[in-house]
């Protein structure tokens, strides 16, 4: 069974969520659990209430999405997609230095229908893939689905009905692409975003710059396993990473016997 997670008290997720419900048929089966279908397989639309990053559903799933709202200080109209985890600190929510199970295909699948839908549509917003970030931490296949960046995005009706479309459109998709771990950058992973959107593979965990320093075998041996396709190799950003760090990540990647190749 496939899950779609939702709060209530969240703008973004409660704008997707009626979206879902209104357009798919999504039929009631108890208080706060709805079912249709996306293309040949089932799916429950799940509704809890507090913060998003903060929700454990008790049951495992064979892939979580989670529709939530994206935040950044500039509050510029997008649309985004990533696993939660923590490379690091758990800063917001989740477990210290623990990553969750990523799902590349299906997160490739949803960033690049919501670019289509977006740029056919009156908004023409970017999107965009981030890093590895945030709670929860989990033991099922999981990825965030998001409208950003500001209290008039979230309530967006076209932004809601787009990255909707796009949920159900990537549940519902068989497309396989093969799997990359992404090194370097920043946040919003800008290297690998050309990858993600325009080429034929899809990025799985990313380690930003800013947690090269106190990357180690374990980090690595955590995003090799914790993924439901089998890494292909490792693309580096070149220019996002500096010499010690770089040497540092190539080190260890080489140490695995994986495979690496320049971005």
């Amino acid at each position: 069974m496939l899950h779609i997670i939702f709060s209530k008290d969240n703008k973004a997720s409660s704008n997707i969520a009626g979206r879902l419900v209104s357009k798919y048929g999504f039929a009631k089966l108890r208080e706060g659990v709805w079912q249709a279908k996306a293309g040949e397989r089932d799916v429950q639309l799940v509704q809890f209430s507090g913060s998003i990053v903060e929700i454990a559903p008790s049951f495992q799933s064979e892939l979580l999405v989670y529709a939530s709202t994206h935040r950044s200080e500039s509050k510029k109209p997008c649309f985004t997609t990533h696993v939660p985890g923590n490379w690091g600190n758990a800063d917001l929510g989740g477990v210290p230095r623990t990553l969750n199970i990523c799902a590349p295909s299906a997160m490739k699948n949803i960033l690049c229908k919501m670019n289509e839908l977006s740029q056919k549509s009156e908004l023409k917003w970017p999107v965009s893939l981030e890093v590895d970030h945030h709670g929860p931490t989990l033991s099922s296949p999981i990825l965030f689905a998001e409208i950003g960046s500001g209290e008039e995005e979230w309530a967006n009706e076209v932004a809601g009905e787009i990255v909707a479309d796009a949920i159900m459109d990537g549940l519902a998709s068989e497309k396989e692409f093969p799997a990359y771990l992404g090194f370097g950058g920043m946040h919003y992973a800008s290297k690998f975003n050309g990858y993600e959107v325009g080429g034929s593979i899809a990025l799985s965990h990313i380690l930003p710059k800013y947690h090269a320093a106190s990357f180690e075998r374990e980090m690595l041996a955590q995003a090799l396993e914790k993924c439901t396709q089998k890494a292909e190799g490792a693309l580096v950003d070149w220019k996002g990473l500096g010499g010690e760090e770089r040497q540092k990540v190539i080190s260890i990647l080489e140490e695995a016997g994986v495979k690496w190749k320049k971005a």
